[in-house]
């Protein structure tokens, strides 16, 4: 088991994250925070969930594929999964300090939340 460190984040970010865990939702708030941060980011991935594509949601898809986001139409345990590896794979680029993740939980379900932390 992964041992993680849990600490809020400094508004407007002080520095980059190695990884940023996004959900392209149908409210404009989805990309909010992915909006504020992309720039510090090197590994972006946004989960896209299989039902409510309405309202605000093609225009945040555009916006998550146009800023480089890894989309995946999926479940919560397939969120877990890509987040799994991308977490190995930076672990394993052996960056010489802990890695920095960054969730934006304001548009991700209960399930997908747990399945980001069960990541770890």
């Amino acid at each position: 088991m992964s041992r993680i460190s849990v600490s809020a984040a400094a508004w407007p970010p002080q520095y980059p994250y190695d990884l940023l865990v996004s959900a392209v939702g149908y409210e404009t708030r989805a990309r909010h925070v992915s909006t504020s941060i992309i720039r510090t980011v090197s590994r972006p991935i946004a989960s896209i969930f299989t039902d409510s594509h309405v309202l605000a949601f093609a225009e945040n898809e555009r916006w998550f594929i146009d800023n480089g986001f890894d989309c995946e139409v999926e479940e919560a345990s397939g969120l877990k999964e890509r987040v799994s590896i991308a977490v190995n794979q930076l672990t394993a680029a052996e960056l010489g300090r802990n890695i920095k993740v960054a969730v934006d939980i304001s548009c991700l379900s209960r399930r997908h939340i747990g399945a980001v932390v069960s990541a770890f």
